[in-house]
């Protein structure tokens, strides 16, 4: 299981001490968001993260952007992944926003989209499995989560998922700590993790992401 920070973006100074931080202690890369909305200075941000890292995944999510604008500015600044919270995949299949953004990641297979399906405060998803099912078909790494956020993600529920998919990538964004890390090593692909690596809500507390690291596996991206 690869785990990859997800830095809560407050100011320069403390995201890029979390990105020393997160790297320093070998991780193979991070995603950057905004809670506050400030989203017009994320892409930067990360592109000069990944300019300091050039050998790191760097990922961002826009949450006040639509998917295809996030997507598109994440491939403009020259990132390797994007997240979305609203892809336009439920178990009632890919909408138009999907089918536009796999349009696009077709033609960039090395980018890579994390695609949240029966994801915390969407609509509730009666199969989950159908949704990610969905989403790795159009290429893209289902991305699921508990209920809310820091809420444990059901371990049945990423059971499904996987049995789902095979061998796809699969990702979980939520509730995964040191203390249960183990309970999805041999069926998660990434660990997308903020609180459970967090001293407070925007710094990552070095010894908790040191023991999840040590509790996960390989941490080479595939």
């Amino acid at each position: 299981m690869i785990v990859l920070p997800v830095i809560h973006h407050r100011d320069e100074e403390t995201t890029f001490k979390n990105a020393e931080v997160a790297f320093s202690e070998g991780c193979s890369g991070l995603f950057l968001i905004s809670h506050t909305g400030d989203d017009s200075v994320i892409p930067e941000l990360a592109a000069r993260i990944k300019r300091q890292y050039p050998d790191k995944m760097i990922g961002i999510n826009l949450l006040t952007q639509k998917a295809h604008v996030a997507l598109r500015l994440s491939l403009a600044m020259g990132l390797d992944a994007t997240w979305v919270d609203s892809p336009g995949i439920t178990s009632a299949g890919p909408d138009d926003t999907a089918l536009a953004l796999f349009g696009v990641t077709a033609n960039n297979p090395q980018h890579l989209l994390f695609a949240s399906v029966a994801f915390k405060y969407q609509q509730e998803e009666p199969y989950p499995a159908v949704a990610a099912g969905h989403a790795a078909r159009l290429g893209m790494i289902p991305t699921t989560s508990g209920s809310g956020t820091g809420e444990e993600t059901p371990v049945e529920k990423v059971a499904t998922m996987r049995n789902a998919i095979g061998d796809a990538p699969l990702a979980i964004a939520s509730g995964v700590t040191p203390e249960n890390a183990l309970r999805y090593v041999d069926t998660v692909t990434y660990c997308l993790v903020a609180t459970g690596i967090g001293s407070d809500f925007y710094t990552i507390d070095r010894e908790k992401l040191r023991l999840l690291l040590s509790r996960s596996a390989s941490q080479h991206l595939p």
